[in-house]
């Protein structure tokens, strides 16, 4: 970044410049992940490996780089912190304009540290690094920075680290504002060593910060600590021993760690330690360092995310490559192995795998895996059946023959067509549904007899007087099945006198009656006592046969006498 090299050292020179910001063009230089996109069937316990590749562009940086400036502002550092505010201009215009150009979204926010326990604040956060899309509230919080305090040798930046790993803002602010998906960046500089530990009673805070917890913490958060020792103070600056120069910290806290804290810290989060930097190379150093380490990519990793991720057994590599060298382009072989898990009914899961450099997702790929039921659909039996129809000439019953589901789920039968089934044959479709949609069917036959015979009415009164014609009486017939279908007609008839004792002289070949069809006619010459019955027959189209006797009885005028003109 040539651009910037310029600027700085027409700054420090003192000079008044304004030149042109010359855009990169890295419309080219995209990262791509090949193939862009995988999907699977997965069955119980099945596995499935998506192999893919991740393309690093030439020249490539992040996407996004959140960079916070943490300043020692202690009494010694009084030149340093002169020289920054005077480059303060150039520091952050050069970051705002040069990452840009290169197609880095950058934040910059901004803090310095002192010491306890006299001084008036161990670490003041000045501005957020979300929303800090201006540089007057950078340079402004920058130009605060005013060199005091810093009672004994050591000084509080544990304490500082230790807030901006966790996000928070002692003075109560919501919080430091890291982007999630940025790579994390702290610019530290200062003069001397940091107190081991910093303890709960000093602090305030429930655990006592030491050079591990804090190096646990900014490797948890993915920050990326630059830090850079000034000669303005301890010989070997930051890297310095800690309990030299401690004074009554004793009284306070524990004095303790060893030699190297900026080093050791620097290289556990892929950064890097520049010492022995004055006031004429301070500016030059912080651009520098910010603008190599996001044009350098310490790791490529993936990470799995969605509904996926529960199916992930393997990642290779699992950890990633570290220092990829961006002066050409390169590719970078994954593999992710998934595994089946059946579902109770066939479940699709969405998610993504993102390809991620120094923290911050560069590309990704989109996954869909579905997995198969693991439920077993139920089983429909079918039985053909016979029923007899009811007075309606219709019947109603199931077909089902002990349908089941063999996991024992609850299940749902329906039958179409169902009630109520006419005669004849008619052809049923059971279906049998699982609370989970699986379903099964089958087919059978329901056959409606008709065993039910028509009824018939003889339509003749009990007694008749003597007629002076033949009279005639029809019978009519129902039936429960369709009265078109029913015949009717008389077969017989028979003829006797009856007295007190019962019957006493069979008049059948004497009686004048004759029939035909389903009509009896008696002779006028039918007399007093004389009782006629007949025989009469229907059927239906069933074949159902009813057989029914009628009769009437000859009185004479008065009444006396007996008759029956009902079938019995």
């Amino acid at each position: 970044m040539r651009l910037s090299r310029r600027l700085n050292l027409l700054a420090l020179a003192g000079l008044a410049v304004t030149l042109p910001v010359i855009a990169h063009d890295h419309s080219s230089q995209n990262y791509e992940i090949d193939p862009d996109s995988f999907s699977d069937t997965l069955s119980d316990l099945e596995t499935t490996v998506d192999s893919f590749h991740v393309h690093v562009p030439a020249d490539a940086t992040v996407p996004q780089a959140d960079v916070y400036f943490l300043a020692d502002t202690t009494g010694s550092m009084g030149s340093v912190i002169s020289s920054v505010r005077s480059g303060a201009s150039t520091i952050v215009s050069d970051l705002y304009a040069d990452l840009a150009a290169d197609g880095v979204d950058v934040q910059i926010g901004a803090g310095n540290y002192k010491d306890f326990p006299y001084d008036a604040y161990a670490f003041d956060h000045q501005v957020d690094l979300v929303g800090s899309t201006s540089e007057a509230s950078v340079l402004a919080a920058v130009n605060a920075w005013s060199a005091s305090g810093g009672y004994d040798g050591s000084e509080g930046q544990f304490f500082a680290l230790n807030r901006i790993a966790a996000d928070v803002d002692p003075d109560g602010g919501s919080s430091i504002g890291w982007r999630e998906d940025a790579k994390k960046i702290v610019v530290w500089f200062g003069d001397a060593p940091g107190h081991d530990s910093v303890c709960s009673a000093i602090s305030g805070l429930a655990e006592d910060i030491t050079e591990s917890s804090v190096t646990t913490d900014l490797v948890d958060a993915d920050i990326t600590v630059i830090a850079i020792g000034t000669t303005t103070g301890f010989s070997n600056a930051l890297d310095d021993n800690p309990s030299l120069s401690a004074y009554n910290y004793s009284s306070f806290c524990t004095v303790g760690g060893s030699s190297g804290q900026a080093s050791r810290i620097a290289a556990a989060t892929g950064g890097s330690y520049t010492s022995g930097i004055n006031s004429s190379t301070i500016v030059s150093t912080i651009v520098d360092a910010v603008e190599n380490e996001v044009s350098e990519i310490d790791n490529l990793s993936v990470e799995v995310n969605g509904d996926i991720a529960d199916f992930v057994t393997d990642v290779s590599p699992s950890a990633g490559y570290d220092s990829i060298d961006v002066s050409a382009a390169s590719d970078h072989d994954f593999d992710v192995t998934f595994e089946g898990v059946c579902q109770d009914s066939e479940t699709t899961f969405t998610g993504t795998i993102d390809a991620v450099a120094d923290g911050a997702v560069v590309v990704s790929q989109t996954v869909t895996l579905t997995m198969e039921s693991c439920n077993e659909p139920p089983v429909a039996v079918c039985e053909d059946i016979e029923l007899v129809a009811d007075e309606d000439c219709l019947a109603c019953d199931t077909v089902d023959g002990g349908s089941y589901d063999p996991d024992g789920d609850d299940i749902i039968i329906d039958e179409d067509p169902g009630c109520d089934y006419e005669l004849g044959d008619t052809d049923v479709t059971l279906t049998v549904e699982d609370e989970y949609g699986e379903s099964d069917s089958c087919t059978a036959t329901v056959t409606v007899v008709d065993e039910t015979g028509p009824e018939i009415d003889c339509n003749a009164p009990e007694t008749i007087t003597p007629p002076d014609a033949p009279i005639s009486f029809t019978a009519t017939v129902t039936d429960n099945c369709g009265d078109g279908d029913a015949s009717v007609h008389v077969t017989a008839y028979d003829c006797w006198t009856e007295n007190g004792a019962g019957k006493v002289i069979d008049k059948t070949n004497s009686c004048v009656v004759s029939y035909a069809d389903d009509t009896v006619t008696i002779d006028d010459s039918g007399g007093v006592g004389d009782i006629i019955e007949w025989t009469v027959e229907a059927t239906d189209g069933s074949g159902n046969t009813t057989e029914v006797t009628c009769s009437v009885e000859v009185v004479n005028p008065s009444g006396n006498g007996n008759g029956n003109g009902k079938g019995k």
